[in-house]
């Protein structure tokens, strides 16, 4: 019991001991400050010491500006990317602008020539004798061709004879009006000829015609005083189905019955050269004989001068024509590898 009171005793003078020192040092003044020593600086020092407060300053500035550029051109990049990016929109919205009303003149134009191609067509069926055989640059149709029964047709027409059933074939020959063909094939709108190529059944007839067009009558002869006016007859009527220059083999094969223009062979360039098969209608050349008249429909009247038979073909032959006298040759090919040249004057 004396050891509690004892060590309550200790711990409340203790405290007692703390208040007081608290209590003093509460209430008691201030003990001045120490006067700090006295420095004195050189001259030296104190340019150092303002060279040094210089720096820190430029370094500050220095510091700043950088950090001001950096800020400058980092919104520099932002507002150029920016851009750009507008740009690139712009470019882009008028290449496809671009792109469409392209497309839409594409097809404009695209229409256009189709209608266009389709009216040359329809026309370009309707031939002359004389008119020049040429390829039509259209798209040539996949048509499959049926054989039927050989039949005998009329042409209402002159009408082109193609080397495929349809216009986008090339034109080989063409078909006076009234003219017979046998058929033995058909393709779409078109039938193929039994001696080859193909025609427009729009422009074929069953029907035979009653009469034939007059071919033009030959010029009038002159009178001479005390005689009656007799026109010399007319050894051979034909016609020039195909003046085109440069034509191919196909063209003459084409049997079309009409004379077919070359030109550019060898020494043919002097005179305007016919040439027809035997077989196509060809066959009156070999009767021939000089003085006779043969009138060639779109050309004119021409009388025979000069006839010789040379070696089949047109390499073989251009050498054996040189000196054949005629404005006009007419060649046409028969038996045993020959060919009759005939040639002529206008009347």
């Amino acid at each position: 019991m004396r050891s509690l009171a004892h060590s309550a005793a200790t711990v409340l003078t203790a405290i007692g001991v703390s208040g007081a020192l608290c209590a003093a040092t509460a209430v008691s003044p201030p003990t001045p400050a120490a006067a700090p020593p006295s420095v004195t600086f050189s001259a030296a020092d104190r340019a150092r010491l303002e060279r040094e407060r210089a720096e820190a300053q430029c370094a500050a500035v220095a510091q700043a500006i950088a950090a001001q550029e950096a800020a400058a051109r980092e919104a520099a990049r932002e507002a150029a990317a920016l851009a750009a990016a507008e740009s690139a929109a712009a470019e882009e919205a008028a290449a496809s602008q671009a792109a469409e009303q392209a497309a839409a003149e594409a097809a404009a134009a695209q229409q256009a020539a189709a209608a266009e191609r389709a009216a040359a067509e329809a026309a370009q069926e309707q031939a002359t004798p004389a008119q020049a055989v040429a390829a039509v640059d259209v798209a040539v149709e996949d048509i499959a061709v049926e054989s039927i029964a050989a039949r005998d047709l009329w042409t209402t027409t002159t009408l082109n004879v193609r080397a495929g059933p349809g216009t986008g074939h090339a034109k080989v020959g063409v078909l006076r009006a009234g003219a017979r063909v046998t058929v033995n094939g058909r393709g779409g709108s078109f039938y193929r000829l039994l001696d080859g190529g193909f025609v427009s059944g729009a422009y074929l007839t069953s029907v035979e015609p009653a009469t034939r067009e007059a071919p033009e009558p030959p010029p009038a002869t002159e009178q001479r005083p005390g005689h009656d006016a007799q026109p010399a007859p007319i050894a051979w009527r034909t016609w020039l189905a195909n003046s085109a220059d440069g034509v191919a083999q196909a063209a003459i094969d084409a049997c079309t019955g009409g004379l077919t223009q070359v030109r550019g062979v060898g020494d043919y360039l002097g005179v305007t050269y016919l040439a027809i098969h035997r077989h196509c209608g060809g066959k009156p050349v070999l009767a021939l004989r000089v003085g006779d008249l043969v009138e060639i429909q779109g050309l004119g009247v021409y009388r025979v001068v000069s006839s010789r038979d040379v070696a089949a073909g047109l390499e073989n032959g251009a050498d054996q024509v040189i000196g054949l006298s005629g404005s006009v040759m007419i060649q046409s090919c028969y038996a045993n590898g020959s060919m009759r040249v005939v040639g002529l004057v206008a009347a």
